[in-house]
């Protein structure tokens, strides 16, 4: 107990909500299709955090958000050439991280490490689609619809890393803000291995947030 005084003197919560707009890298190998592209698309975070500071330099921050990992899918050739969809992938997250700081009591700088745990919440598709009539290309219009899950194909529990890094501002006794830049690896596939050849799909998102906080 005599041990532990000298680090609740200086330990102290904070709590706050966070978010920001987010670009999220999807890996997919095609294969041989070769006229279906795939690309990062944006999306958005947010979300509310609580952190324990040990000390002046050292804290504990778990994060629980909403977050967008979403991409593009477009065709090529003379059949999907007017092709064009966004898929909207919508997580609800659990990071768990360190947090290492230095700087003096209003401005410092910080870097955060941990992992996270996440669940796809649902998923829709938007944009443009083409058919074909008498073997020439034919842009049938605009779709935008719910996606049903798959239990044999959509693996909804994500796990992975996270990292950031970034710069706090305590503007008074009592309040402070953030800005951070951070991505989220993950390690698990978003399609479950239900083939004999294995084809993974894997996230990467890269988020920019601002947080505002309040010490107790």
């Amino acid at each position: 107990m005599l041990l532990w005084i000298p680090i609740t003197m200086h330990a102290h919560w904070r709590v706050g909500v966070t978010g920001g707009t987010n670009y999220n890298s999807y890996s997919i190998d095609t294969h041989y299709m070769e006229n279906w592209h795939y690309e990062g698309a944006w999306g958005f975070t947010a979300g509310i955090m609580g952190q324990y500071d040990f000390k002046e330099w050292i804290g504990a921050c778990v994060e629980l958000e909403w977050v967008q990992k979403n991409h593009r899918q477009y065709g090529g050739g003379a059949y999907l050439k007017y092709t064009n969809l966004k898929r909207y992938n919508n997580y609800i997250q659990l990071p768990v991280m360190a947090s290492l700081s230095a700087g003096n009591r209003r401005w410092r700088g910080f870097v955060n490490l941990g992992s996270y745990g996440a669940w796809w919440m649902n998923k829709k598709t938007s944009g443009d689609i083409t058919g074909t009539y008498y073997g020439s290309s034919l842009l049938i219009g605009h779709i935008t619809e719910n996606d049903p899950f798959s239990e044999k194909l959509d693996n909804r529990f994500d796990f992975g890393l996270v990292g950031g890094i970034g710069i706090e501002w305590q503007f008074c006794k009592s309040f402070g803000c953030h800005a951070e830049g951070r991505c989220y690896y993950s390690t698990m596939s978003t399609q479950k291995d239900y083939m004999a050849i294995k084809d993974p799909k894997y996230n990467t998102t890269y988020s920019i947030q601002l947080t505002i906080w309040k010490y107790f």
